[in-house]
């Protein structure tokens, strides 16, 4: 009672959601700088049960943002370091560590072991991975991705709500998509976000009605900016049959369909330094992060298609344009790759 008093008093906990806490447990899949704020909160906060899955061992690289680890767990491997660090927080808590790489061949007996799969990895084929698991064993999924200043946060898979790939349905392995460890991150970044991912999982295992299923916030740390979209909506028909789940994936547009817009234009938004580039007097540049504050170089009068290397950041450029200036927007559902090629054809 003593060491968590401050939490118990708090109406939306009490002594029951303390229980709650105790009795619960959660996987983290990836121990870096989304996993260590996660490690450190959950503990903290009285979690059971926490898993830990990685097979990196921790580099001095790591020490600006990993935030459990210290100088002298250099070379140390990670989930051993972490497991340590959680019992100096709170000895009473379960910790079962992994020291292996999250894969097919165990990842279906690793989900099914814990209630709540926290996604700290950086690694994209990773996070379609836990996707698919935890649809396929109706467990949850709390969501977090980050890129230079900015992050995204979201809750899928949670009570008959979207899953990953319900907004981003696929990707090309080939696409050339970047990590923290290609272009960099502000130190603060996966700290705020993997901070906000605990607090998820908490108010799930605490039964909060406002859980980010079926929302995705963008966060950028350099315009103190914080967006909350929705993605799902509920429709019901005058039957009042199945609920209907409508996605960011709406105004998607694949090659094979693109002869259907008239006075279009294409706005790749990758960074400058992202390949392979491509040169054509109806191609704009204009990064992600640049896209707001520069919309007003776009035509218009114009269909915009926006177009990156995967699909991801034009589904989110679409909806934040369209929702911000009212203009008919697109996604290019193909990558950058794909897209040289169609215009190569042309």
């Amino acid at each position: 009672m003593e060491r968590y008093i401050k939490q118990i008093k708090l109406d939306l906990l009490g002594e029951v959601g303390q229980e709650k806490l105790f009795k619960s447990n959660v996987l983290i899949v990836g121990c870096g700088g989304l996993g260590s704020p996660v490690v450190d909160y959950l503990s903290r906060a009285g979690v059971g049960k926490i898993g830990i899955i990685d097979y990196d061992k921790v580099e001095i690289s790591n020490l600006h943002r990993q935030s459990i680890f210290f100088e002298k767990d250099v070379g140390i491997k990670k989930v051993i370091s972490a497991k340590k660090y959680i019992k100096k927080v709170n000895s009473k808590i379960k910790v079962d560590i992994y020291d292996q790489s999250f894969g097919e061949k165990n990842a279906s007996d690793l989900v099914s072991r814990y209630k709540i799969i926290v996604d700290c990895t950086d690694d994209i084929s990773t996070r379609y991975l836990i996707c698919d698991i935890t649809k396929k064993l109706n467990k949850i999924h709390v969501y977090a991705a980050l890129h230079k200043n900015q992050g995204q946060l979201s809750v899928f898979n949670y009570q008959n709500g979207p899953n990953y790939r319900f907004i981003f349905p696929s990707f090309n392995e080939s696409s050339n998509i970047l990590n923290c460890n290609d272009v960099g991150v502000l130190g603060t970044l996966p700290g705020i976000l993997g901070i906000l991912q605990a607090n998820e999982v908490i108010k799930i295992i605490l039964g909060q009605d406002e859980v980010l299923s079926g929302k995705i916030m963008i966060i950028d740390l350099l315009k103190n900016e914080f967006k909350l979209l929705n993605i799902t909506e509920k429709i019901s028909n005058k039957s009042n049959d199945k609920t209907s789940l409508m996605s960011l994936n709406k105004n998607s547009i694949s090659l094979d369909t693109i002869h259907n817009i008239k006075r279009k234009i294409f706005v790749d938004l990758r960074n400058f330094d992202e390949k392979p580039r491509i040169n054509n007097k109806k191609v704009l540049t204009i990064p992600l992060d640049s896209i707001e504050n520069k919309f007003n170089n776009i035509s218009k009068n114009k269909n915009i298609i926006f177009f990156c290397a995967s699909g991801k950041r034009s589904l989110i450029a679409s909806q934040i344009i369209k929702k911000k200036f009212n203009v008919k927007t697109y996604s290019l559902n193909e990558g950058a790759d794909k897209f040289k090629l169609w215009l190569n054809e042309k």
